[in-house]
């Protein structure tokens, strides 16, 4: 007798098993283009960490949109970016990274500039996902035409298919903060006390979802648990998923990261960065 639907739906759940995404090294961001919409990124020590790791240079574009118009970006506004940068890599370090360089000399950067760093990630880059490990209290955006604004942009990235990761705020749930706060068109995530950067959690707290691993590996505060680092080390694994099945999305991304979340177990591999064939 044929299974019923509800064998075939668990079956098909039980397939996907953690540890063949990280066993397959050609599934580790091959094909897939990431923005890093932060302060920039650092060449150099980006460069180092992958050697150290036995794989060649990272593909990184650079540019700055904190004067307000796309430039080359020839060095980072802060160190926070490259860190970030650094642990998608760590995960997925096949994949291609587009850096967009938002807060410039200033170190603050306008909901204006944030809304127009995802429009050219989504459009112009032709960026599959894009990283957040920002945002702006939401007390201090309240409903208007410039959170109206964050929210179409928001919107606009899920109708391409193209898939965001955004960070809560470091004192979540005490404060919220967009655009995480605005989690169903994205991959929104918490920092946990998670073992492994290989294992994810389904939180479902105060209107985020998932819980990533919380620390970065080189550059200042790195070891501090930081919403920051948790954000990268989601985009890693969701960049993993779409360079098996490009052509998944957002809701097909969400939905299989929750089933690995809920998978018994851990990873079989040793728990820290990935490695791949570059």
């Amino acid at each position: 007798m044929k299974p019923g639907l509800a064998e075939r739906l668990a079956e098909l759940r039980r397939a996907l098993v953690p540890e063949d995404l990280w066993l397959d090294p050609l599934i580790a961001g091959r094909g897939v283009r990431i923005a890093v919409i932060d302060t920039g990124v650092d060449l150099e020590p980006l460069a180092r960490a992958a050697a150290e790791r036995g794989l060649g240079s990272p593909r990184v574009t650079a540019v700055s949109l904190a004067a307000g118009q796309v430039e080359p970006a020839t060095r980072p506004s802060a160190p926070h970016g490259t860190t970030v940068a650094d642990v998608i890599l760590a995960i997925a370090p096949a994949a291609e990274l587009l850096s967009i360089d938002i807060f410039g000399r200033r170190g603050q950067a306008e909901v204006e500039t944030l809304v127009q760093a995802l429009e050219y990630a989504s459009a112009v880059g032709a960026c599959h996902l894009i990283n957040l490990s920002l945002g702006i209290e939401e007390a201090r955006l309240p409903a208007g035409a410039r959170r109206q604004a964050l929210l179409r942009a928001l919107e606009a990235c899920y109708h391409r298919g193209v898939h965001l990761v955004a960070a809560a705020h470091n004192d979540h749930p005490h404060t919220r903060s967009l655009p995480s706060a605005l989690s169903a068109p994205l991959l929104s995530v918490d920092k946990t006390d998670l073992a492994s950067p290989r294992l994810l959690r389904y939180l479902a707290r105060a209107g985020i979802e998932f819980g990533a691993y919380s620390r970065g590996y080189f550059g200042p505060f790195c070891t501090e648990v930081s919403t920051s680092w948790a954000a990268p080390h989601l985009t890693g694994i969701a960049a993993r998923l779409l360079s098996a099945q490009p052509d998944l999305k957002p809701f097909e991304v969400k939905t299989l990261l929750y089933w690995l979340s809920q998978a018994p177990g851990e990873p079989t591999t040793p728990p820290g960065p990935a490695a791949a064939a570059p």
